[in-house]
């Protein structure tokens, strides 16, 4: 998932949306808005915190329309701090400046820090080929215990306490649903990833809709800390529809994102049995290089490893914190 946005000439695409892993390389991919505007060029980059420089450079784009990417190694930080990203453009015959703009990154520590000592619950990993892979390797670099399974029928003779199930994984795996609720039942907790798949994710009808332009976020569940108003926008300009989740008074569970008025939903948890059931349906960057990604990767894992709150059983006495985004 990566941000593009459209300069005077060029389109600059931020890769992971400009929400990058601090001590890590970053992409700034560069490209002429239309053909006949490409010419041989120059282009001067500089990176700044404030008013202060840490890094600049100098790009030559040819004078044809394929995109140029640029790696950027971010630097370390403590917290999350936004940069600036600037460039200046001038042609490469004459010197004439072309254009000039900017974009801003946001830089975040890795989350993934002191995560395997809080895990106590033995993890599985719900799915196959590159999607499974990418997770298990996520787990591997926060030293935490897990295994791979490529079906949860396989999981019944076991007692996993946290299932994930990587995205997409219910598009081809007939009765993975029910393999899924009867672990729930004995007490895991499981969290699919978006589903896109028409009819039902359990027993709650999916639809097809376009992102919203806001949503009510449960700013207060665990899943959601430590992701603020810029990263829960970030995640509704995937450029694609969404499955939604429809919700009825006669479905136990607790919306974390919907629509403010209609009440469907992009992320809802809800007891199942002597377990629970985390249905999130926003998409997600890669788990390797996208700090929000890895972010309610450690939510869910610290969450999960939980009893369900009261929160989550039934709706609550009194009004939560909402808070409403816009993208």
């Amino acid at each position: 998932m990566n941000l593009t946005l459209a300069a005077t000439v060029l389109t600059i695409t931020l890769s992971t949306q400009g929400h990058w892993l601090a001590d890590r390389p970053g992409t700034v991919s560069v490209a002429w808005v239309a053909p006949e505007q490409a010419v041989d060029a120059v282009l001067d980059w500089q990176l700044t915190l404030d008013a202060l420089p840490l890094a600049a450079g100098r790009l030559e784009l040819d004078g044809n329309d394929e995109a140029t990417a640029l790696t950027i190694d971010a630097p370390a930080v403590r917290v999350p701090t936004t940069l600036k990203w600037s460039y200046q453009l001038h042609a490469d015959d004459d010197g004439r400046r072309l254009g000039e703009g900017g974009r801003t990154l946001r830089l975040y520590p890795d989350p993934l820090a002191g995560l395997a000592e809080r895990v106590t619950e033995p993890v599985v990993v719900v799915g196959e080929g590159e999607p499974a892979t990418a997770l298990t390797d996520v787990l591997e670099q926060a030293d935490v215990p897990h295994r791979q399974a490529d079906r949860a029928a396989t999981l019944q003779l076991t007692r996993p306490g946290i299932v994930l199930v990587v995205a997409g994984h219910l598009e081809d795996a007939a009765g993975e649903t029910h393999a899924l609720t009867q672990l729930a039942r004995s007490g895991a907790s499981v969290m699919l990833f978006e589903q896109q798949t028409a009819g039902r994710l359990f027993d709650h009808r999916l639809r097809r809709r376009p992102p919203p332009t806001n949503l009510d976020w449960q700013t207060e569940h665990a899943l959601l800390r430590h992701l603020d108003a810029g990263v829960r926008a970030s995640w509704l300009s995937p450029g694609r529809d969404l499955w939604a989740i429809e919700r009825s008074a006669d479905r136990p569970g607790r919306a974390l994102a919907a629509w403010p008025d209609e009440g469907d939903a992009l992320a809802l948890t809800r007891p199942l049995g002597r377990g629970r059931l985390v249905l999130w349906q926003l998409p997600l960057g890669p788990w390797a290089d996208d700090p929000r990604s890895r972010q309610l990767l450690v939510n869910a894992l610290d969450d999960l490893g939980a009893r369900p709150a009261p929160a989550d059983e039934a709706p609550p006495a009194r009004k939560p914190d909402v808070e409403r985004t816009r993208p």
